[in-house]
C-alpha cells in the first residue's frame, strides 16, 4: 500500500479527513462493540500558498471513484470504506451521516493507513494524531482493589470511557488515537510498594483488631499551577498507607494493645472509584495531579463534597497560588442609550468587592473560567455570563473602554440583541426606557409604527407584506440593516420596491444600488417600472455601461449583476449609496468569496438582503 506523501504543493488538490466519535447507526449494531463508533468524512480542497487547506467541499462518495480528483493514496484509503458504505448507505441515517461509520473490524487498518497523513482533523477543525508507537498500558491502581481498577498511563479508565476496534482496542484521548495493551494480572513487580512499619514480632502472631473501614485522607500540595494530591488510607491508629501498598494488613494500637487490621478490598475499591470521579490524573503510589482550571474545579467543587462524605482533607490552607473563593461573583449589567449606539457596562463583585477590569480582561482573553481577585484567590465566573460576554467581545472585535471596575462597551444598534442576551445573565440588570422600547420592537413584542402604502406604489400589498414594509421602515429609521427571507413566491420583490417608493416620497432617497443575478437583471427593471413607475432606474450592463456612469446622480435605482459588481468595483466604490440591496443574497454566503468581499466594501446607509434560500 502507498504511504501518505510528506510534501504537498500549494494550489494542489488534497483530501482533508475528519474523524470523530458519535453514536453508531442503530440498525448496524452488529458491526460495532458499543453504542458509539468512529466516523470518517472526506472533503476536498486546494492548498493555499502557506500550505494550509482552503475552503472545503464534500467528496461525492456516491459518484464513480474514477471521477474523484484524488491521489492513488486517497483511493486506497477510501476503497477500504466504500464496500461497507455502498452496502449499507440507506441504513446510515442520523445527524452524523455526512461521514461513514468505520466498522470495528476495519478501524485499525484505517488508522494505521492515516497515521502519517498531514490533513487529519477532529471536531472544531482541531488536528488529530494517530500514535501506534505510543500504546496505552492497562494496569491496576491497587493490588487490593476489587474488581480490577485500570489506568492508562496513569489516567484512570472511568465509566463512560469508550474503546473502539476489534482485534486491538483503540482509545481516543485529547486529540490522539492510541492502541491499548493489556498486561498480565501478575503486576506485583510493577507496583511501587512502601516498606512495612516496624512491629514487635511476626505480624501473624499479633492480635487481630476488629475489622475497620479505611478512612481516606487527601494531602494537598502545589507546584506552580499544578495541584498534587496524595491519597492515603487510614486504618485505626495505624500509619496511613498508600493504595499501592502490597501488605494485606496493617498494624497499630487499639485500646492499649498492639494488633493488626485486615485491609478491606471492597472499601478501598470504592475509594478509588470515587477518586476516578474527580477527573484528577492518577499517577503511581496514590498520587493524583490536576492543572489550571481542573485544579481549581477540584478545590471548589470536589473538596466540599469529599469533606461531607467524611474524607480528611489536609493542606488546603497552605496553598499560595491555587486558592479559591467559594463565593459566586454577583453580576450587574447596565445598558444606556445614545443617539445611534448603546453603552453596555458589566460589573462583577465578590463579597461586595468589585473585580478589577484588568483581571476580567485577563480571564476573558484566555480560556479560563476563573478570575483572579485582589487577595490572590480565584473565583469562578458565572458560566452563562462568561459565554455571552465572550460572544459580545467577538461580535465587537474590539477592546472595551478603560474603566476602573467592570467592562464598558459602546455598541452599534445592530448588536442590541447580543446585549439583551447579556442582560439576561445578570443578578442586577438595568436599562433605560428607550432601550426597552427598541428591543421590544426589534423582537416583535410591541407593535411597529404602521406605514401607509406609498401613493406612487401601483399594486396591492397583502397584510403580511404590509407588516414586512413596517419592519423594513423600522430598520431604516433605527439605522439597522436587514434580511428579508420570505419563501419564494411570497413577494420579497414588491416589499423592497414599496420601501424604495416610500423613501422617495419622503424625499430621502438618493441613488441606490441593486445587485441581482444576471438572469433576472431586466426582470427587476420591468418590476420596478410596473409597481413604482416614478422611480428612475438605470441598468448597468453591456460593453458600453461605463458611458452610463454620469447618469447615476440623477437615478433612484441602479441595477447591476454580481459578475459586474466584481468587475466594476473600483467605479462603484466611488459612490455613497442610499440603499444597497442584494437579491438572491445566498450568492455571498461564503464570506471569503470575491462577491462577498466586494459587497462589504461598498458604502451605503442601509443594506438589505433578499433570499428565499434557507439561511446558513
Amino acid at each position: 500500500m502507498m504511504e501518505a506523501q510528506a510534501l504537498f504543493s500549494p494550489g494542489g488538490t488534497v483530501v482533508v479527513y475528519g474523524l470523530w466519535i458519535a453514536p453508531a447507526p442503530r440498525r448496524l449494531e452488529s458491526y460495532f462493540n458499543g453504542d458509539h463508533c468512529v466516523w470518517l468524512a472526506a472533503d476536498i480542497t486546494r492548498l493555499r500558498e502557506d500550505g494550509t487547506p482552503g475552503n472545503l467541499r464534500p467528496l461525492p462518495l456516491w459518484a464513480p471513484s474514477s471521477n474523484w480528483p484524488v491521489s492513488e493514496y486517497d483511493r486506497e484509503v477510501l476503497s477500504l470504506l466504500l464496500p461497507f458504505y455502498q452496502k449499507h448507505a440507506r441504513l446510515i441515517s442520523s445527524s452524523h451521516a455526512r461521514g461513514i461509520p468505520i466498522e470495528d473490524a476495519l478501524l485499525e487498518t484505517i488508522l494505521i493507513k492515516l497515521r502519517t497523513y498531514p490533513f487529519l482533523y477532529g471536531e472544531g477543525r482541531r488536528p488529530i494524531e494517530i500514535r501506534p508507537d505510543m500504546p496505552l498500558k492497562l494496569r491496576r491502581l491497587s493490588p487490593w482493589s476489587v474488581p480490577l481498577i485500570l489506568e492508562m498511563d496513569g489516567t484512570p479508565v472511568t465509566q463512560g470511557t469508550a474503546l473502539f476496534g476489534q482485534n486491538r482496542r483503540w482509545a481516543f484521548q485529547r486529540g490522539v488515537f492510541r492502541p491499548l495493551e493489556e498486561e498480565s494480572s501478575e503486576l506485583a513487580g510493577e507496583i511501587v510498594t512502601v516498606a512495612a512499619s516496624p512491629a514487635p514480632g511476626d505480624i501473624a502472631a499479633v492480635k487481630s483488631h476488629p475489622a475497620s473501614k479505611p478512612r481516606p485522607r487527601l494531602t494537598l500540595h502545589e507546584d506552580g499551577d499544578r495541584l498534587i494530591v496524595k491519597l492515603n488510607l487510614c486504618y485505626g491508629t495505624a500509619l496511613p498507607i498508600s493504595p499501592a501498598d502490597s501488605r494485606g494488613a496493617v498494624v497499630g494500637i487499639r485500646d492499649g494493645e498492639w494488633g493488626s487490621w485486615p485491609r478491606d478490598p471492597e472499601a478501598e475499591t470504592a475509594i478509588l472509584l470515587r477518586m476516578n470521579q474527580t477527573q484528577l490524573e492518577a499517577q503511581i503510589n496514590g498520587v493524583y495531579l490536576a492543572y489550571g482550571d481542573a485544579a481549581l474545579d477540584f478545590l471548589l467543587d470536589e473538596v466540599p463534597l469529599l469533606i461531607a462524605e467524611s474524607w480528611e482533607i489536609l493542606g488546603e490552607e497552605r496553598l499560595k497560588t491555587l486558592r479559591v473563593s467559594r463565593q459566586r461573583p454577583k453580576v450587574r449589567v447596565a445598558v444606556s442609550s445614545g443617539i445611534d449606539w448603546f453603552e453596555v457596562r458589566s460589573e462583577l463583585a465578590v463579597d461586595g468587592n468589585a473585580i478589577a477590569e484588568s483581571y476580567l480582561k485577563e480571564a476573558l482573553g484566555g480560556r479560563s473560567r476563573y478570575v483572579r481577585l485582589d487577595n490572590g484567590s480565584y473565583a469562578r465566573l458565572p458560566l452563562e455570563w462568561l459565554a455571552r460576554q465572550r460572544s459580545l467581545m467577538q461580535s465587537m472585535n474590539a477592546d472595551s473602554y478603560n474603566s476602573e471596575n467592570g467592562l464598558v462597551w459602546r455598541l452599534p444598534a445592530y448588536l442590541a440583541l447580543v446585549a439583551e442576551d447579556l442582560l439576561e445573565t445578570a443578578d442586577d440588570a438595568a436599562s433605560d426606557a428607550h432601550w426597552k422600547s427598541f428591543c421590544d420592537r426589534l423582537i416583535g413584542d410591541s407593535e411597529l409604527a404602521e406605514q401607509a402604502v406609498p401613493d406612487g406604489f401601483v399594486g396591492e400589498l397583502r397584510p403580511y407584506q404590509r407588516k414586512g414594509l413596517d419592519f423594513l421602515c423600522f430598520l431604516r429609521k433605527e439605522g439597522l440593516h436587514g434580511i428579508l427571507a420570505d419563501e419564494m413566491g411570497l413577494g420579497k420583490t414588491i416589499q423592497a420596491i414599496a420601501l424604495l417608493q416610500h423613501e422617495k416620497e419622503a424625499a430621502r432617497l438618493t441613488a441606490s444600488l441593486l445587485v441581482v443575478p444576471t438572469s433576472v437583471l431586466y426582470n427587476w427593471e420591468r418590476e420596478l417600472a410596473r409597481f413604482a413607475p416614478a422611480l428612475r432606474t438605470l441598468v448597468l450592463h453591456g460593453a458600453k455601461r461605463c458611458q452610463l456612469l454620469p447618469l447615476i446622480e440623477q437615478t433612484d435605482v441602479v441595477i447591476t449583476s454580481y459578475a459586474l459588481l466584481r468587475r466594476d468595483l473600483g467605479l462603484l466604490r466611488n459612490y455613497h449609496w442610499y440603499f444597497l440591496l442584494l437579491d438572491e443574497a445566498q450568492n455571498i454566503k461564503n464570506a471569503h468569496s470575491q462577491s462577498a468581499r466586494a459587497a462589504r466594501s461598498l458604502r451605503s446607509y442601509f443594506r438589505l438582503c433578499l433570499t428565499g434560500t434557507p439561511l446558513e
